[in-house]
């Protein structure tokens, strides 16, 4: 009895298993067609099938798990995702591939029937389902919101059939992001919804270089049920990539890596046109004269099949006339069409493949097969008028067929375009008014509401044949927030591209190009000027009302201390004995040297910016010292606290004086010791100061070469904490951990971990020729003192040349010679150079 069990419930496993193998499939074809103007299109088309119950019972086998899940998660009936870039060239390349109905607007557009009885429902599942895709697909369709979703009433069709019972349970919800950039991120999970992924088969072909390297191109993802004549009824998940290629761009990498212009003799001129010259050359359609191998056009030839794929479906086919050559990989079989329009080709599962199209060996082959299909409507659209407050749109829509068009033109506009409905007029050219007066059939328009909702406008059209018909109307501008502008507010706000829906004589789509609108934009650095001049301001008017607040007046009997110009000719005393050199190892030394520094940081040219910044500000202060004590009835002697404030105001202005003045300083080697490096010049070469080195290495990057320095030297400040340097910013100096004495870059301020700022501390000596001199020694408050010239990295004798180091805690001179010291002498106020190198 169990084996009898067994055996059943193997039997009935199976048997489902065949089942759910009948009623999922998979199936993939690259279609190519030569195009005008040495232009290729290739065609890729995927298709993967599940049956309805392993659907829902979340059983997937070819149909994707990943897109599965979302589309149940969120109640989705029917879905249609396109990603496109470029623009189709109607009037070229003909009609568009799939009748234009695997084509969306520039960037992405969605839509999709969601199953919902009510629209707040439905509003809940559109965003839950655009957060989901945008994840899937790494795109921003969590962008698509209520102002740039609508619901069209005639221009989209369930494409898959559905009952009229879940027909009435179920809303169209339609999106569009105009300006979104489609890349290679986007492919990436396109392909992983593959069952060989881009392992295998046509995929292999798929290279985001070739593929956004192409003049148009277009991927689109269709799912809906598709039902038999019996009743059964499957998902069909469509997946269509869609790519116009140049050839000879595409070969370029292999014949000609580097872009040049071809030479005139190998130019393919339209020799009929009356401008033809020597001098001037119109493109010929080379239609017929093209020549290519698949691997060139793709950068790599096809890996085999796709071992899931239907055998009985051919996976490439060429649409070239039977006339032609054309040669593929040995074990291929090829299979031409009835009517010699085609070829395809059943390929080896494990083997590469490749085509190779050779040039016609005669003028007279037949060309008329490879003429592409006149399509059933152009359509152009843009923009009119003049100014930043009203504008027009224009749509030229042209019928050059034999019969009469009927279709449905539709139009998504932000909320910030108000068109006015009653300037909408639609005229023939060349033809009576009274003749135009009975083009559009049918209007349904939605007003926008602000930040709420976009305009959808959709017009129910029939044009004559052989007709071309204008459709205008005016718009008005409106104002946005600063806030609602996006970073990029000059470039302008791109508008979705119109949808065109034929009906009669056959179902066609089509899409104009997107517009950019550019709308008035404000002065965004106002807000910051307003910031600026207020708080300026409110900083005078504080500095006034503290003056009052703080300040106490006395008499002249109470006023204690020694005269004002005794008090002044001390504190100037004071100033020029703290700068005086002999003065200078004590702490107040450092904290000028920092001003000093701090100054040529902030500097304009080679005057320092604490100038501009403490004469206003004493000016300022004086004014309003000036202006309270005017303020007083009856005019009193200076007291202390005035005293006080003009003898600060003096010590600024003297301060601010003494740190306009930079001197610097040449460096020369002080080692009496050693003979061989003593006296040697140091110049500051490739980040390191090098003893011996003629000229230092410096650049500069002003556009006028008379206004650089001369940069034939290094010079240094006192301290030996920055270089003259005219850079913005300055360039200080630093001990490395390695005892490199070394510099930055031009506008940098790194240096490696552990590196030491300041430490030389300056002596005062008696040179050879018994004339007073100051050298700078190393002696950091926390390490060791010592400076060393160390061999070069090239070899050089320490005579010839060396580097000069300080002692760290790595480095403590193995192999140098010790340096007493480096002398400093005066070079003068100017800078050296631009920037040190």
């Amino acid at each position: 009895m169990r084996h009898f069990l067994a055996y059943l419930v193997i039997a009935v496993t199976y048997g489902f298993a065949l089942i759910s193998a009948a009623a999922s499939d998979y199936h993939e074809q690259l279609t190519l067609r030569p195009l005008p103007l040495s232009q290729l299109l290739a065609s890729f088309n995927f298709r993967a099938n599940t049956s309805i119950a392993d659907f829902e019972a979340h059983n997937f086998r070819l149909f994707p798990r990943s897109l599965g899940q979302i589309l149940q998660y969120a109640g989705t009936r029917e879905l249609h995702l396109r990603f496109t870039l470029g623009r189709w060239d109607a009037e070229r390349w003909g009609a568009r591939p799939w009748d234009g109905t695997r084509e969306g607007g520039t960037g992405v557009e969605l839509w999709a029937w969601l199953d919902a009885e009510t629209d707040e429902e439905a509003d809940e599942k559109w965003l839950t389902l655009t957060n989901a895709l945008s994840g899937l697909f790494c795109a921003s369709l969590n962008f698509i919101d209520e102002t740039r979703t609508i619901r069209p009433v005639m221009s989209f069709q369930p494409d898959g059939d559905h009952s009229n019972s879940s027909l009435a349970n179920t809303r169209l919800l339609h999106g569009v992001l105009p300006h979104e950039v489609v890349c290679t991120e986007n492919l990436t999970p396109f392909l992983k919804l593959l069952p060989c992924k881009g392992k295998a088969g046509i995929a292999s072909l798929l290279d985001g270089h070739k593929l956004f390297d192409a003049s148009f191109q277009s991927m689109a993802i269709d799912v809906r049920p598709k039902c038999d004549a019996n009743g059964h009824c499957v998902l069909e998940m469509e997946e269509t990539v869609d790519m116009v290629l140049d050839v000879n761009r595409s070969k370029r990498p292999q014949n000609n890596p580097i872009p040049r212009p071809p030479p005139s003799n190998e130019l393919l001129c339209d020799t009929s046109k009356p401008y033809h010259s020597d001098d001037t050359c119109f493109p010929a359609d080379s239609l017929d004269g093209q020549d290519w191998t698949l691997s060139q056009v793709f950068g790599r030839p096809m890996k085999g099949t796709c071992p899931l794929t239907d055998p009985d479906v051919p996976p490439i086919c060429v649409q070239i006339p039977e006339t032609r050559d054309i040669y593929s990989t040995e074990g291929a079989r090829e299979v031409k069409a009835p009517d010699g329009s085609s070829r395809c080709y059943h390929l080896e599962p494990n083997s590469d493949f490749t085509l190779m199209l050779v040039q016609p060996e005669s003028q007279n082959e037949d060309k008329l097969l490879n003429k592409p299909e006149t399509p059933l409507l152009y359509a152009e659209r843009s923009f009119n008028g003049h100014g930043q407050e009203h504008g027009g749109v224009q749509a030229i829509l042209s019928n050059p067929s034999d019969t009469d068009v009927a279709f449905v033109y539709m139009e998504s506009l932000p909320w910030f375009m108000r068109i006015y409905l009653h300037t909408l007029s639609a005229r023939i050219a060349d033809a009576p008014s009274e003749n135009s007066t009975d083009l559009i059939k049918k209007i349904y328009y939605r007003p926008a509401l602000d930040r709420a909702r976009g305009t959808q406008l959709e017009l129910l059209m029939r044009i004559p044949p052989h007709c071309t018909v204008f459709l205008t109307y005016d718009f008005e501008k409106s104002i946005l927030r600063y806030t609602e502008y996006p970073p990029d507010a000059n470039r302008g706000f791109d508008v979705a591209a119109a949808v065109i829906t034929t009906l009669e004589p056959r179902v066609m789509n089509l899409r104009t190009t997107s517009l950019l609108l550019y709308l008035p934009t404000p002065d965004f650095s106002m807000p910051y000027n307003v910031i600026i001049f207020t708080s300026t301001a409110i900083a005078l008017a504080f500095g006034g009302l503290y003056n009052i607040l703080v300040r106490r007046f006395v008499g002249a009997n109470e006023a204690t201390g020694q005269a004002l110009k005794a008090k002044l000719a001390g504190l100037i005393n004071r100033l020029k004995g703290k700068t005086t050199p002999k003065q200078c190892s004590g702490p107040a030394r450092g904290l000028g040297s920092r001003l000093v520094h701090l100054s040529r940081r902030f500097s304009f040219g080679e005057r320092p910016m604490l100038l501009w910044i403490a004469i206003p500000a004493v000016l300022v202060h004086g004014f309003f010292s000036l202006e309270k004590s005017r303020s007083i009835d009856k005019p009193s002697p200076i007291t202390n606290i005035e005293a006080s404030i003009m003898k600060s105001s003096i010590a600024g202005l003297v301060l601010a004086t003494a740190l306009a003045v930079n001197a610097y300083y040449t460096l020369s080697v002080y080692a009496p010791s050693n003979a061989e490096i003593h006296a040697r010049i140091i110049n500051a070469r490739d980040r390191a100061f090098i003893i011996g080195a003629v000229m230092p290495s410096t650049y500069c990057d002003l556009e006028k070469t008379a206004d650089c320095p001369a940069g034939t030297s290094t010079q240094v400040d006192e301290e030996m904490t920055a270089l003259a340097a005219a850079v913005p910013g300055g360039q200080f100096i630093f001990v490395a951990p390695d005892g490199i004495i070394s510099y930055p870059s031009a506008h940098s301020t790194l240096r490696p971990p552990g590196s030491q700022m300041g430490g030389f501390r300056a002596s005062q000596i008696v040179t050879e020729c018994r004339m007073p001199g100051t050298i700078l020694e190393w002696s950091p408050e926390n390490g060791s003192p010592g400076l060393w010239a160390c061999p070069t990295s090239r070899g050089v004798p320490i005579s010839k040349e060396a580097v000069l180091k300080a002692t760290t805690g790595a480095f403590k001179g193995q192999g140098c010679l010790e340096v007493d010291g480096v002398l400093i002498q005066t070079a003068g106020d100017k800078f050296a150079a631009w920037a040190y190198s």
